[in-house]
């Protein structure tokens, strides 16, 4: 039934937007590029924003272009706003500046955390990913799986699954990638350009700060700061939040992992895993 109204309100609008959380990940970027394609075969075009700026570091991900950010300089009205991988509406950072009384919104989104902020909610806790929901929603008539969506629907799933080592990688999950595979995705290629791309002086910087650490309740518990002069010492092609965090969850007897982050005066952002 959500399927049905999601597509007739697909249908039924003139202006779409799809925009997706601050600071996006491959899930939330390649979910918008794929349910763009999607939305391209019933004659139906989208405007990609985000409040965020595509990190460089993505850019072997073809169609990144198309994807917008600073939303102050967008002056077009929106009748559907659809947004992806966000648990409330305020995730979508000046985005949400956009949407009036009269926007009917979309939300589609995996997490636990989501409060059905949507006029159509189409959340399901259940799947792996963003990208996971967009398969089921999109799969079958009237729409066709091309290789293009696939590609980005695989780097979707796969790097919200920690390249399927996570618990929310389930059969479903697998049976999806399969289907995604009889595209001849070139996934050692793609795994290589995601986790495999470490220029050496950000790796040299990494492996200087990481001994930085702070331990708390023997081990447990493993704090980080990242001040604005850290930061400052890596290249925007790496992810030094991220590959802090994928690196200290390999370590023996780490339940909890704080990173505290300079984003600008006055404001700090905190990542928990």
């Amino acid at each position: 039934m959500k399927k049905k109204r999601l597509i007739e309100a697909i249908r039924s609008s003139r202006n779409i937007l799809i925009t997706a959380h601050i600071n996006p990940d491959l899930d939330a970027i390649c979910s918008q590029l794929a349910l763009s394609e999607y939305l391209r075969q019933i004659g139906k075009r989208a405007t990609l924003l985000n409040n965020d700026e595509v990190p460089e570091r993505y850019s072997f991900i073809g169609g990144l272009a198309r994807i917008k950010k600073s939303p102050a300089r967008i002056r077009k009205a929106f009748d559907l706003v659809i947004v992806l991988d966000c648990g409330d509406l305020n995730r979508t950072g000046q985005v949400q500046n956009l949407i009036s009384s009269k926007t009917q919104i979309v939300n589609i989104d995996h997490h636990v955390s989501n409060d059905g902020f949507g006029h159509i909610n189409c959340v399901d806790t259940r799947s792996s990913s963003t990208g996971e929901v967009i398969y089921d929603l999109f799969s079958g008539k009237p729409f066709t799986l091309t290789r293009k969506i696939a590609i980005y629907l695989y780097v979707a799933i796969m790097t919200d699954t920690g390249s399927f080592r996570y618990s929310n990688t389930s059969a479903k999950t697998h049976r999806i990638v399969s289907e995604l595979m009889r595209f001849d995705i070139p996934n050692d290629k793609l795994y290589e350009q995601i986790y495999e791309s470490i220029p050496f002086e950000d790796f040299f910087q990494f492996a200087k700060i990481i001994g930085k650490l702070k331990q708390f309740y023997g081990g447990r518990v493993i704090c980080f700061e990242f001040d604005k002069k850290l930061q400052e010492r890596f290249s925007l092609d790496f992810d030094l939040r991220e590959t802090t965090l994928n690196f200290l969850k390999q370590v023996k007897g780490v339940e909890l992992i704080i990173i505290f982050s300079y984003m600008e005066s006055q404001r700090t952002r905190v990542n928990f895993r």
